[in-house]
Parts: C-alpha cells; structure tokens; sequence
C-alpha cells in the first residue's frame, strides 16, 4: 500500500477525457526512486471535493500532493483532510501557486498556512529531494523550490533550476490513462507534451507567461528519438492510435523549428509508425510545407490559437498578429483539407475569446462572419474571457479598479454596458441549443448512414438557427428596434419536437461530447 498519494484539484464534478500530465510526470518520476505514490484524478469519475477527501482519508496516506488548479477546492480539502488525518503532511504544488507565492500573493497566504509545505517551480526533483528527507525524519526546510509557513510569515526559498535535459525523466505515468481505457469501449487519445515552456510568452491573458519569467524563460524539448519511444511505448502496451500533443506550442516557425519537424517526419516513416495526432498552434507559426509532412504522418486535428477576428483586440491580448494573418493561416490549412466544419476528417479548430470587457458592436458582427466565413460551430460565442491575477490583463484590471473574486480572477465589466445584453441572450440560447445538439451529434455517429445523413440537416438547421438569432439581435441594435427572441426559441421547440418523434433521444455522457 502507497503511503503517497497525488491528487490533481481542478475540473471537479464532471467527467470528462484529459489527463494530467504534471502529477503524471512527477508520480512517474518518485517511482523512478521507488517511492510509490497513487493517482487521484477527478475526471475519471467526475468526483467532487467531498470524494477525494473521502479516497484520501479512507487509505490515510502519509504525504498527500495536491496539484492546485482550484484553489477553493484545494482549501477546503486541505482542512478536511488535515482535521481528519492530523499526521499526514500536506504538500501543494502547480503553476499559478508557485506564480503567487514567488511573488508574495497575499490571496495564497491561507493556503499555506494549513498545508505543510509548497513546491515552487518545476516539481519533479524537488519533491523527490523532500521525500528523501521526510522518510529520514528530518526535514530539509532549505530546500531550493521549498516554500511554507513559519512563525507568521511565508518563507519562499530560492528556485530549483529547471529540469534541462527532459530525455532525463522517466515517461509520465499512465494511471489515469488506463483507468480511461477499462472504463470505455471506444478509442482513447493519449496526452503528451514534447516540450515545456512557450516560444513566444507574449498571450497577456496568460499565466503561462509569468511562471516562464520566474522559472525558465526559453523552451525546453525532448529529442525526437525520445518522442517517438513513447509512442512505441503507448503502442505496444496499451494499443494507442492517437496521441495529443499538449504543448504550448508543438511547431515553431523558426529554422531549427522546421528542421525539428523534418527530423520528427523522418523518425515516424523510418520507424513505420501509423499514429494519429492533434496539436496546438500559433497563427503565425502556420507553414504550409511543414504542415504538409506532419499530415502526412498523421496529423489529425489541430487547435489553432486565434482568440479573436479585431485587430484591437488581436492588441489587447497581446497577440502580435492582425486578422489578415488569421486569414492567412486558416486558408493555408484549408488547402491541406483542414477544415473548421462538424464532422471534418481534418479538423481545424479555431479558440475564440469572444466577451472581453472592451467589445462592441463592431466586433461582435466582424465574428459572425468570421465564424460563417471560416465554418465554424456556433459554440465558438461562448468563450469568456477569464482575467487572472497574476498576468499582465491582471494588471490592466487592477488599473481599472475591478474587483478580485474569491478565486483570485477579476470580476471585470463591460465598457459598453449593452454588451451585457448580448452575452446574457446569445449564450442562453446557445447553451439551449447545445445541450440539444450534442445528443443529435452523438447519434449522428452511432446510427446508420441514412438516417445519420437526417440528423446531420437537422443539426445543421439548428446552427442556422443560432447564426440568424445572432444576425438578427445585432441588426436590431443596431436599428433600435426591440428584439423578438420567442420565434428562435418557439422555432426550436419545433425543430426539437420532429427530432424526438423520429428518434430516441437519451442522454449522454460528457465525456463523449466531441464537437
């Protein structure tokens, strides 16, 4: 039985296919030194705060490693956890609380005062170091990477330099990605990263940007070799056929990037790897030849960092590109057969961040068309714009005089107070719309071929549907007319009533909503 266990706190209460690779990676990486540790990862079964607190206390586990996405979360299992299991030493890690606590955030104060101890920065050998000195009763509190509580004052020590060389850590761990493969009967995608660290840092909504300036400002990589011995890895063992990339950025638009993509090419067809993959991309580092190669190889779904089709807000989140470099792009991958539509066999998924504090009419209109021009689901308008602390729009909040909520990120409004409007209508008939679609989606690929091919024209009509609605409340704005939303919300209930008449429409998991 493990005497450690690591949980990571954030996206509780909802089931849902993602992995976590830092636990991953530093459970792998005390393993390595047989240390033994478990994982708890929420998502697996959407557990919420009162269940992990539960699997902790229930197998009373000495070291308890909480990887803090919600701090809230992480607050009250801390307490529990530490009024329950007195004995047991509690140790947070992460990037926005190494962020925070670096830079003395008072909202992380009560944090650390009712766990043990914080690792800041790049987990892997500073835990491991702290294991060493915890099983040998003596804690080392000079620890480069330690921080903790101590006679009313947060002590941060100085920063462990960055793991360098990456080849050198162990494969992350697969716990959570074999617990997904026994608990579905379909394909899973496995995450991996091939690379720490982002090559611009320029996103100010970003707080992968700040942990880059406290911890390693340049991007560290795997060898290709290594790469392509985790997929044969993943293959043989668990029959993987598709991979995520998740790096901030898998391709670079520089010279040793391509060159990097070239060797990656190379190695996949001399190994006589078949694997799909998907990756995240910068506009700006679009290059159709090297794009060319890795669709060659495999490449399957790519999610492309747009966040907006206004170069002033392009601007204001710091992105150093104009729409005509989107434009750009996205045409680009459409000639390769990547496509932003439902359903593509070469997808193209295009991030909005369509409600900031500084949107207008303007931009609002400029989006739908985009959104129709380039084919893009009509989910693309949920997007919000989430201001952290400790980022550079947190700064820009602050100036502002918005208010901090309780999860440290700013409650900011609108400069034009009509946008309220807007969002308030045109997401609750989207998100009435959605919860409707994705179960026509779901049948749509598990019917047959006739009557997918109605269930696709009756998904399409409900997009076409949530475009007119957002046609039409903009137009009447802008012609200070009053807006009837009753005829979209009455011409969906028909368009519903005719699907559910010809079809068993049930409900399905989160988890299998793909698009």
């Amino acid at each position: 039985m493990s005497d450690i266990v690591l949980v990571s706190v954030g996206g509780l209460g909802r089931v849902q296919i993602a992995e976590s690779n830092g636990i991953a990676y530093i459970a792998s990486y005390m393993r390595k030194f047989n240390y033994e540790c478990d994982i708890i990862d929420p998502t697996i079964d959407g557990l919420d705060v009162d269940e992990i607190i539960s699997q902790i206390v229930q197998k009373k586990y000495k070291i308890v490693g909480l990887s803090v996405l919600d701090s809230i979360s992480a607050v009250t299992i801390a307490k529990k956890v530490k009024s329950l299991l007195p004995e047991s030493c509690l140790v947070i890690g992460g990037h926005t609380i190494s962020i925070g606590l670096h830079k003395k955030d008072s909202y992380y104060f009560e944090l650390l005062q009712i766990v043990d101890y914080a690792i800041v920065g790049d987990g892997e050998i500073t835990f491991k170091l702290f294991l060493d000195s915890y099983f040998n009763n003596n804690i080392d509190k000079s620890l480069t990477g330690l921080a903790y509580w101590e006679d009313g004052n947060i002590i941060v020590n100085p920063l462990r330099s960055p793991v360098e060389d990456l080849d050198s850590l162990p494969f992350q761990a697969r716990d959570t990605y074999e617990r997904y493969i026994n608990k579905y009967d379909f394909p899973i995608v496995a995450s991996m990263i091939s690379s720490r660290g982002c090559h611009h840092n320029v996103c100010t909504f970003c707080s992968i940007k700040e942990y880059s300036e406290i911890t390693c400002k340049h991007v560290r990589t795997r060898s290709i070799s290594n790469i392509i011995s985790e997929i044969n890895y993943l293959q043989k063992r668990y029959g993987t056929k598709e991979i995520l990339f998740d790096d901030d950025d898998f391709i670079i638009n520089t010279e040793s990037g391509k060159k990097r993509i070239k060797e990656f090419y190379n190695a996949v067809l001399d190994n006589k790897i078949n694997i799909i993959f998907n990756i995240e991309c910068r506009v700006t580092d679009v290059m159709f030849e090297e794009f060319e190669l890795l669709t060659e190889i495999g490449l399957k779904t790519i999610y492309l960092g747009v966040e907006s089709f206004y170069d002033d807000t392009l601007k204001f989140y710091g992105k150093g590109y104009k729409y005509e470099n989107i434009e750009k792009a996205i045409f680009s991958l459409n000639k390769l057969g990547f496509s932003c539509a439902v359903g593509s066999p070469l997808r193209l998924y295009c991030g909005l961040i369509l409600w900031h504090p500084k949107l207008n009419i303007d931009e609002l209109e400029v989006t739908l068309e985009c959104i129709r021009k380039f084919d893009m689901p009509v989910k693309s308008f949920q997007n919000k714009l989430e201001i952290y602390k400790n980022t550079a729009l947190g700064e820009y909040a602050r100036k502002k005089g918005y208010k901090l909520d309780h999860t440290n990120k700013y409650e900011w409004t609108y400069d034009n107070p009509d946008m309220i409007l807007f969002e308030t209508k045109i997401n609750n008939f989207i998100s009435t719309i959605m919860n409707f679609r994705d179960k026509i989606r779901f049948l749509e690929k598990t019917k047959s071929k006739v009557i997918s091919n109605k269930l696709v024209d009756f998904r399409k009509e409900l997009d076409e549907l949530c475009f007119s609605f957002v046609q039409q409340i903009i137009s009447d704005y802008k012609n200070n007319k009053e807006f009837i939303e009753e005829k979209y919300y009455n011409k969906f209930d028909q368009i519903k009533e005719i699907i559910e008449s010809e079809n068993n429409i049930t409900d399905i998991p989160y988890e299998i909503r793909r698009s």
